[in-house]
């Protein structure tokens, strides 16, 4: 339902501009469209330029120019198919944004823009992750109002509303989101009040609630001189303990997505005992 996108050579056609955002909208019956949004012209200020093009036009230099309701840049963008969903970010005046705008396909495969629901709050530096269970798209975290860093929200399937997502233990801008196989998402790192944050949460989609994991660098560095002295110099013990204390550090998380009834606090000890044996 979502496409990843790498692009190594944009047209020559398209207007220069730095963190817009690039989706490809398709249905069954027509090419694949690809729609540049938002960003910063060339005077550093957002604009509301969108150029679309199928995928022949596009790479071909054969443009068309549509304007996004609302200025923006710095913001996050979520292809679903045959449409996208443009998302916060910043105006031209630099201030956060709740505003959400959709672009989307028309019946002759031309592409509209409109006016979506807007958030709760408005958020930049924020993450934007497709549910692919739900059909959902979960926001986490960014600037924004004194709110934005530590809530999530969740825009409706149909894309009609947004609602609450619970709260993260530590508020964080610059982060990463990613999707479990189970459906939960783990949201990692970051930066709160300047500082970077070593925290990983894991959101929940059952109860819509973020619960603490392991901290990317806790006890880390006692793990990787057990790892010197197992290895003795010899290549092949450095892979075989690599791969043994990583497996011991992510059983808790495993056990939590087979739904095993043991404390995840005492498999998060496993890797610790493991350097110890």
């Amino acid at each position: 339902a979502q496409d990843e996108l790498h692009v190594t050579a944009f047209p020559a056609g398209l207007t220069g501009r730095v963190d817009a955002s690039l989706d490809v909208l398709h249905r069954p019956s027509f090419m694949w469209t690809y729609a540049m949004a938002g960003g910063l012209d060339g005077s550093g200020v957002a604009t509301d330029l969108v150029e679309w093009g199928d995928s022949s036009g596009f790479f071909a230099g054969t443009l068309q120019a549509i304007s996004l309701p609302s200025p923006r840049a710095h913001h996050r963008s979520v292809g679903v198919e045959e449409q996208s969903w443009v998302i916060g970010g910043e105006d031209a005046g630099g201030a956060p944004l709740a505003t959400v705008d959709r672009l989307f396909l028309n019946a002759d495969g031309t592409v509209q823009a409109e006016a979506g629901p807007a958030m709760a709050h408005p958020r930049t530096r924020f993450t934007a992750t497709f549910l692919k269970a739900t059909r959902e798209i979960l926001v986490v975290g960014g600037t924004g109002d004194g709110d934005s860093p530590a809530t999530a929200e969740l825009l409706a399937s149909d894309g009609t509303s947004w609602r609450p997502a619970g709260r993260l233990a530590q508020g964080r801008e610059g982060h990463s989101a990613t999707e479990l196989p189970d459906g939960r998402v783990v949201i990692i790192g970051g930066f709160a009040g300047g500082q970077a944050v070593s925290s990983t949460e894991i959101w929940h989609p059952d109860t819509a609630t973020f619960l603490p994991a392991a901290n990317m660098s806790a006890g880390r560095g006692w793990i990787a001189l057990a790892l010197v002295v197992f290895a003795s110099w010899r290549v092949w013990r450095l892979l075989l303990g690599a791969y043994l204390f990583g497996l011991a550090s992510i059983l808790h998380l495993v056990a939590q997505g087979l739904g095993l009834a043991i404390p995840s606090s005492l498999l998060a000890m496993l890797p610790y005992v493991a350097t110890i044996v």
